[in-house]
């Protein structure tokens, strides 16, 4: 693809562009390695695509070639907005021949890009210019999009710049889980916004960079042909930049998003606490109601203390061990009265040492499942610590004195 000349003069700047003619329903073909390799061909292009390290993590580079050429290279980020630019100066020419390769930007986009260049034709303006898009892109389609989910979640919840209170019905009604999920939703679109952000302010340093660069090291033919374009790059490379500081701060995104976290999360501690004051009214009348069947039994007890002797007399003096048909108190209990006694104090005493022993061993076992309670999570005394470690000791000590 020669340079076109008139009347056998070289223009005194200018770029050459493939156009492939696309209908609104039609899609670009997947560029294959061949393919990518014949158009670098067809435009003179070094085949610095194979020499990329960078498949979506974006980089910059500028190469000096052998013939006196600047080869510019902007690989593309993860994001769909961001292009792949080779570009390929020849300061003699003066001609700017290179590629775009574009995921999800719109070919409108590049429609002015012909005037645009007339304005201003320098061979870094067609770096710039991809920048400039995806930054625009950027700030419309996310950071806009973003800033009107958070707006319909701080109108759920309440907590807006002028609440309403239409606000205030909706906080009582908004489903939590919901909520989190959106409001995760828009903090990822954020944060992959503002690494888009800062991934293109880097790249624009890049080329601020370049450009004083080529303005000292050009030659003087050159660099008189690209003096005043040069300015306009300057104060457009900085416009550029203010736009991307001002996008990162776009409508204070971040702290509004780190309010409204904040918010949720204090929601949810209020539900929890509601819940729990739920829960202690619950067992406050549980407690009542146990104080109340306690009073119960403890008159039941009482009652039963109080006739128990009767009973118990009444019960005595009723076996068939005394006959009170007697004429003489001496002869009422049988001879065989003994026999009770014998029975009765042996096994009074056998039960009363059973209880007392299977009352001795649930202590000792409670307390040591508290002790190993303890010790797993990490709050078990010193003073338990030395009294195991002694009796250690003196079990080993029995030991060695046994062998």
């Amino acid at each position: 693809m020669p340079t076109p000349t008139r009347s056998n003069h070289q223009p005194l700047s200018g770029f050459k562009e493939l156009i492939m003619p696309l209908t609104r329903n039609s899609v670009l073909p997947r560029m294959t390695r061949s393919g990518l390799d014949s158009i670098h061909a067809a435009l003179n292009l070094p085949p610095v695509h194979r020499q990329s390290v960078s498949l979506a993590s974006g980089a910059d580079g500028m190469f000096g070639q052998p013939d006196g050429t600047y080869v510019f290279v902007h690989c593309k980020t993860a994001s769909t907005i961001s292009p792949n630019v080779t570009l390929c100066y020849d300061p003699t020419t003066n001609v700017t021949r290179g590629i775009f390769q574009i995921a999800a930007i719109p070919l409108e986009s590049f429609d002015t890009i012909q005037s645009q260049y007339s304005t201003c034709s320098h061979p870094l303006f067609l770096l710039l210019l991809p920048l400039e898009i995806s930054v625009e892109l950027t700030i419309y389609r996310n950071l806009t999009k973003v800033e009107l989910a958070l707006r319909e979640i701080e109108g759920e919840t309440g907590y807006v710049l002028n609440p309403t209170a239409e606000h205030a019905g909706l906080q009582a009604t908004s489903d939590l889980r919901e909520l989190i999920q959106r409001l995760g939703a828009a903090q990822s679109r954020m944060n992959f916004s503002f690494s888009n952000l800062r991934a293109a302010r880097r790249s624009t340093e890049f080329v601020q960079q370049k450009l004083r660069y080529l303005n000292k090291s050009l030659p003087d033919e050159a660099r008189a042909k690209l003096d005043q374009p040069s300015k306009m790059m300057e104060e457009r490379i900085k416009f550029l930049l203010s736009t991307i500081e001002n996008a990162l701060d776009y409508l204070a995104l971040k702290e509004r998003m780190e309010t409204q976290q904040s918010v949720v999360f204090s929601l949810i501690a209020q539900m929890d606490g509601t819940v729990n004051i739920g829960l202690a009214k619950d067992s406050k009348e549980i407690a009542a109601a146990s104080r109340r069947d306690s009073s119960a039994m403890k008159i039941v007890a009482v009652l039963t203390t109080a006739f128990l002797p009767g009973t118990f007399m009444a019960t005595f003096f009723a076996m068939p061990l005394f006959n009170w048909s007697e004429t003489s108190i001496n002869n009422v209990a049988n001879k065989h009265f003994w026999i009770y006694w014998a029975v009765t104090g042996p096994l009074t005493a056998a039960v009363v040492a059973g209880v007392a022993s299977w009352a001795f061993l649930q202590s000792r076992r409670a307390e040591h499942v508290a002790k190993l309670a303890r010790r797993t999570t990490g709050f078990g005394s010193a003073s338990d610590d030395e009294t195991e470690s002694s009796s250690t000791r003196a079990g080993l000590t029995q030991i060695h004195s046994g062998d």
